[in-house]
């Protein structure tokens, strides 16, 4: 074996990718391998697949490494290290005193890391360690350039490469600059708070770019994204959290809570008041009809002219951003960081992305850091673990937009993401809401909201109708405004963890489509006043794992007559730097849930992604941080919940487990009470917990007598409009029958 760690670079100092592999290769055939000692050995970076040779006894034995390949300016040599099993957090810390420190996790019990290169012989005699070998320039380039491919959006007028750059964590912003001169590569603009530059090259020098032992990857500049276009509060249960208390409510309105907004411009809205604060004002009303304002509405209007256009969160305040590089240069995710610097946002509200249909050539390069900046959105989620960001899913689904792909049909690819789809009024599916799975197999989208037809401001304090995930996202993003809000009131004014939020939202959704998540529905319709009861009532646990440790349990207690039990654990995972390739599982910290009850075992909900249209079923879950179990009628007793950790790559994993109880008391959801409705007003009747099928009637007189509105109805709402005739009363009611007998009533 010529040399412990391989070198890339051929004689006249340039790289020769074919040579290097069929080096690789021969190496690979001089040591003896058994097939079964190779399982889970296997590393993957980009379009490059290879087990690295066990190579510790000859480090031992030389106590060095050789040549100077892959050396930083601090000295230390840059290398992917290989442990026959996951270390755990003492070995980490005990590694990096020794000088060995860990960083990028690649899969494969393998890590990017760095090393003093006097200390190997040291570091390779604890036993732990199978291999170290020098990392390859080309594990650093990106799957669609690796394939020659520039894409159109990322070449110059003159034909060079617009590129991200993402540098070692051990150089500075100047040296890097520095070594960009030196190699004559232009430097278009710097994210010190992610290590990336934004660069233009030509073609040709991507190999000798690769070959710095500085550089960590090297990435076509993201797609451009747009908008995603195509009566919200009371679909998601919204506005029983806004009602007073005298009502029945909690007089949630989000006040005190920040929220950051990316879209095009927001102007000044009577329903706004002083609420909103624009800091970026380059994409005019006028080049996307008032986009940016009807999201900002449908979240956070405050019905001032027009009641039947109140937000989901009148009192919230909001700080307003374009969703691209404008003339600040600042990516979207650079703007983020600096909300949350600046105002302490906890949720960002974004209705724009990539259009699949756009870009239907280059559909099998949408991997997790292919076309669109998913790992910045999870770096900032493990900088800042109370962020939750919520993006609308897309509207790609049509045909004409879809690339031949109904499912799949979303490019959006972040972990640490709550994504929104968008339904009808009746509550069906829309014909262009994107549905999952992402490339890896992942969920897609979380819940679903209303999205087709959704009353909101636009331009010169008017209001209109809007169509599209872009306007079933921000009802969400207003719900999560409102648990905010309610969890600080709760836990002296701290701010929720973004996975406690995203697994009240997702855990307590009305199950739609078939049983189980799906790729449709994904979790279901969004119910905030099932999320907010679970946060009220403490239905959660906060626990951390530390890498190595043995599974965690806890135990909840099943009360009598639940209908079902809904359990889901959510985790923050987190990031890695290095290349994946289409459909390569972005999962790194990869944790397992169980619940057990009377020695009978639950696993959560599965989806197959090469049979998308088939329901789930009960099995391991490999590739989301997010897995739900749910248990139809319980009996009442103790229920064991078990969190075994799979791998942990970092030194430790926070997690939440969230649960309800299923009860469904049958309740009137709309209309409440104090609703102010006009003849000739259209509005969906909604109720749960009722048998089918139910009488509506409808009172004047506060139920001294009722006309009926329909019979034999089927379901849980019914779409009225209240006769022209209708007399002026400020006592009406509603008044529904079950078929068992149960009857309820509300005001109107």
């Amino acid at each position: 074996m010529p040399n412990t760690l391989l070198n890339p670079m051929n004689s006249t100092g340039k790289i020769k990718f074919a040579a290097v592999a069929l080096a690789w290769s021969l190496l690979l055939s001089t040591i003896p391998l058994r097939l079964p000692a190779q399982r889970g050995y296997e590393v993957h970076l980009g379009n490059y697949s290879f087990v690295p040779p066990a190579n510790m006894g000859q480090l031992q034995k030389e106590r060095k490494l050789r040549g100077g390949e892959n050396t930083l300016p601090n000295g230390r040599r840059v290398v992917l290290v290989q442990f026959y099993e996951m270390p755990t957090a003492q070995m980490q810390a005990a590694l990096a005193k020794q000088g060995l420190c860990l960083q990028d996790y690649l899969g494969g019990q393998s890590y990017f890391a760095t090393l003093i290169p006097e200390r190997v012989g040291k570091i390779a005699r604890g036993g732990k360690i199978r291999s170290i070998v020098a990392v390859r320039p080309e594990w650093k380039i990106n799957p669609t350039l690796s394939d020659g491919i520039l894409p159109d959006y990322a070449t110059t007028e003159t034909g060079s490469l617009r590129a991200t750059l993402v540098y070692h964590a051990d150089m500075n912003e100047n040296s890097v600059r520095a070594n960009l001169s030196r190699l004559g590569i232009k430097v278009d603009h710097v994210a010190p708070a992610f290590r990336t530059m934004t660069i233009e090259l030509p073609k040709a020098q991507l190999g000798e770019l690769a070959a710095e032992p500085w550089v960590v990857a090297i990435n076509p500049v993201a797609a451009p994204a747009e908008l995603e276009n195509y009566r919200g509060r009371v679909m998601s249960r919204s506005h029983i959290l806004s009602q007073p208390s005298e009502l029945g409510g909690r007089a949630l309105l989000g006040a005190g809570v920040q929220v950051g907004v990316f879209d095009g411009d927001v102007e000044h809205h009577i329903d706004f008041g002083d609420r909103v604060h624009i800091q970026e004002s380059e994409m005019p009303v006028s080049s996307n009809n008032g986009h940016g304002i009807h999201v900002t509405g449908t979240m956070a209007g405050a019905g001032v002219l027009d009641p039947l256009a109140r937000g989901v969160a009148p009192k919230a305040t909001m700080y307003t951003y374009n969703f691209s590089v404008m003339s600040n240069r600042l990516s979207v995710a650079e703007k983020m960081l600096q909300a949350v610097q600046h105002f302490n946002i906890n949720i960002t509200q974004n209705s724009y992305g990539v259009a699949v249909g756009k870009y239907c050539k280059y559909y099998d390069k949408f991997s997790y850091n292919g076309m669109e900046p998913s790992w910045e959105t999870d770096y900032i989620t493990n900088l800042h673990p109370t962020l939750l960001h919520v993006y609308s899913v897309g509207n790609d689904r049509k045909q004409e937009d879809n690339c031949g792909h109904p499912y799949g049909s979303s490019t959006k690819r972040s972990k640490n993401a709550l994504y929104v789809g968008a339904l009808n009024a009746d509550e069906s599916m829309s014909e262009y809401s994107s549905w999952g799975p992402m490339d890896d197999g992942r969920l897609l989208p979380t819940v679903v909201a209303l999205g087709t037809n959704v009353y909101s401001t636009r331009q010169r304090n008017s209001y209109d109708l809007g169509t599209g995930s872009s306007m079933a996202c921000p009802s969400v993003s207003g719900a999560a405004i409102l648990l905010t809000e309610r969890y600080r009131q709760l836990n002296d004014m701290t701010l929720p963890l973004e996975a406690l939020l995203r697994g009240a939202i997702a855990n307590t959704a009305k199950d739609m489509g078939a049983t189980g998540p799906d790729y449709q529905y994904g979790y279901g319709l969004i119910d905030a006043s099932k999320a907010v009861q679970t946060l009220e009532q403490r239905w959660y646990v906060t626990n951390t794992l530390r890498a190595g440790a043995p599974s965690a349990t806890h135990t909840i207690k099943v009360p009598s007559n639940v209908a079902a039990l809904k359990v889901m654990l959510v985790w923050t995972d987190t990031v890695s730097s290095k290349q994946y390739r289409y459909g390569e599982a972005a999962l790194i910290n990869d944790l397992d849930l169980m619940v057990t009850h009377g020695g009978a075992t639950t696993k959560p909900w599965v989806l197959n992604p090469s049979k998308p249209d088939a329901p789930a079923v009960r099995g391991e879950d490999h590739v989301n941080n997010m897995e739900q179990v749910t248990i139809e009628n319980p009996t009442a007793g103790d229920y064991e919940v078990k969190i075994t950790p799979r791998t942990i790559s970092s030194r430790e994993q926070q997690y939440v487990v969230v649960y309800w109880f299923e009860a469904d008391a049958p309740t009137i959801v709309y209309p409440l009470g104090g609703e102010q409705l006009a003849p000739g007003d259209r509005f969906y009747i909604r109720w749960m917990g009722l048998s089918s099928p139910v009488t509506v009637e409808i009172s004047y007189d506060n139920g001294a007598s009722y006309s009926t509105i329909a019979t034999d109805i089927a379901g849980d709402k019914i779409e009225y409009e209240l006769p022209h005739n209708a007399p002026s009363t400020a006592v009406a009611r509603i008044r529904l029958t079950a078929t068992n007998g149960i009857t309820i009533k509300n005001n109107i």
